[in-house]
């Protein structure tokens, strides 16, 4: 069974926890989470929670820059079902989350960083840096943090945009993905208009049984 988006959403809130919309997440065998918060809120897997009560494992390191923070999730092998949501509850104000429920992964985590990069403050373009997934038939997920309002933002690389909240409430965050058949390596590079301090990000989740999942890294950037 290839990999496929079940369903996806996305929320932002100035006060100290956000909520998606509910969705049907039927059929789902994975759940993502990507969360941008102000650069000093340290969030653990306690911090993420759904309607479902699944259990949630950060995926990689938290990635600071300027006053942004990126952190991706995990909830494998979940409890899915209708109007399905997710919340974030930080330590200080202005959270964003962008939920996302895959089909035909299995039940892996993910190690390890790789290929950092870095720009200067002020940015307007940024790349996450080189990741290549283990096995073919991956989903790879890019996900941009920043922390100043931005506009006409996009990503290249042949990935597709899911969700954003360029202008907040809270923190600015994209998610978008790219599903291979052949493992190669990716490095999308996201573009936008207004300088912001701003993290990027790859992580990405593999089919069963392909024995990709303790090879599985995690790629970041920074501008700012």
């Amino acid at each position: 069974m290839a990999i496929a988006i079940v369903a996806h959403a996305i929320a932002s809130n100035a006060t100290n926890t956000a909520t998606t919309t509910g969705v049907t997440t039927t059929g789902a065998t994975a759940l993502l989470t990507a969360v941008s918060t102000f650069a000093n809120a340290i969030l653990l897997g306690s911090d993420m929670a759904d309607s479902n009560t699944n259990v949630w494992y950060q995926v990689g390191l938290p990635q600071p820059s300027g006053n942004a923070r990126l952190t991706f999730f995990l909830a494998a092998s979940p409890t899915v079902g209708s109007a399905h949501t997710v919340t974030v509850t930080t330590p200080n104000l202005a959270p964003s989350v962008a939920f996302v429920a895959l089909s035909g992964c299995g039940p892996t985590s993910f190690w390890g960083t790789q290929a950092s990069t870095a720009v200067s403050s002020g940015a307007t373009s940024l790349a996450a840096g080189s990741l290549t997934p283990g096995v073919n038939n991956a989903i790879v997920i890019a996900a941009l943090a920043c922390s100043a309002a931005i506009s006409s933002l996009s990503i290249g690389g042949g990935f597709t945009m899911l969700d954003s909240v360029p202008s907040g409430p809270g923190e600015i965050l994209a998610i978008a993905y790219l599903i291979q058949t052949t493992a190669t390596a990716a490095n999308p590079t996201w573009s936008w208009t207004g300088s912001s301090a701003c993290a990027a990000a790859l992580t990405y989740l593999v089919p069963p049984g392909s024995g990709g999942g303790g090879g599985g890294t995690v790629g970041y950037g920074f501008a700012g």
